[in-house]
């Protein structure tokens, strides 16, 4: 990498954490190249992904939250942060532990109860961070891209309902919480109420961008509602910082160059004897 290239890059650096960013934290549900999560070009750097894996809701509630703290992923006080996790759950465990002596219901209000106070512990890392959490989207067919090592458990009506009801469990405990519940999921269903696989990647992935695109720039104050207000100021201060940096930086290195071609100047015109 040459200088000046390098030099581009830091400034960019610089400019984007002073930035509102948008990052999202879970399973595949929370990345760009699987799921529902691009923005525009014109931005694309405020949307930051932590893709963990497979891991479960109940595997990241059990564990208290994240093993890796917010402050590693970059994540600064007036950013977003949103919690993708659920939909293996319901696709593959949730009718495992269903029982005669406990309904679905009860086994996802456990899941999301510990899931809740996960968030709450992750979240305590970073002061003033603004919590979202990421509905889970509608299930597909068992006869669509079946995969032994996470196989469909229970039948296709019976995951509906687990989605549906952990769905209704979410935004209970959001409100509870005071975090953003993320919910587009009547634009992703079919008239069955399963995955419309025209908004799919064929497979349990959503991936039409639109209703997520809208309600994430209404959050980063793109319409001024949600965190709009927060946001429009941070990002004035950004620009107004960037804008600053670049003088000083344009300055110090058109001064530098200007003593270096008087002193060489200099030594030509009087060389020593």
């Amino acid at each position: 990498m040459n200088r000046s290239t390098y030099f581009f890059a830091c400034l960019k650096v610089i400019k984007i954490k002073f930035m509102v960013l948008f990052h999202t934290v879970g399973d595949s549900h929370c990345t760009a190249d699987q799921s529902v999560w691009t923005f525009p070009v014109d931005e694309p750097h405020a949307l930051q992904t932590h893709h963990l894996g497979p891991v479960l809701m109940h595997s990241f509630g059990r564990d208290g939250g994240l093993k890796t703290s917010l402050l590693e992923y970059g994540v600064t006080a007036g950013d977003w942060v949103c919690f993708c996790f659920g939909e293996i759950d319901c696709r593959c465990h949730v009718n495992k532990h269903v029982s005669s002596s406990q309904t679905f219901e009860q086994v996802i209000d456990k899941l999301v109860s510990s899931y809740m106070a996960g968030i709450a512990t992750t979240s305590a890392a970073v002061p003033g961070v603004n919590v979202a959490v990421f509905m889970v989207v509608p299930p597909c067919r068992s006869h669509v891209a079946f995969n032994p090592e996470y196989p469909y458990v229970g039948t296709d009506e019976q995951r509906r309902a687990y989605t549906l009801y952990m769905n209704i469990a979410l935004k209970r405990a959001c409100t509870r919480f005071s975090y953003t519940f993320i919910d587009a999921y009547d634009a992703y269903v079919d008239s069955e109420g399963f995955l419309d696989a025209y908004k799919s990647d064929g497979k349990n992935h959503a991936r039409f961008h639109v209703p997520i695109q809208v309600i994430v720039s209404n959050l980063l104050g793109k319409n001024g509602v949600g965190g709009g207000s927060e946001a429009r100021r941070k990002s004035g201060h950004a620009y107004i910082v960037w804008v600053v940096l670049m003088i000083i930086l344009f300055a110090v290195l058109t001064s530098g160059l200007g003593v270096l071609f008087f002193t060489w100047h200099r030594r030509r015109a009087k060389p020593d004897k």
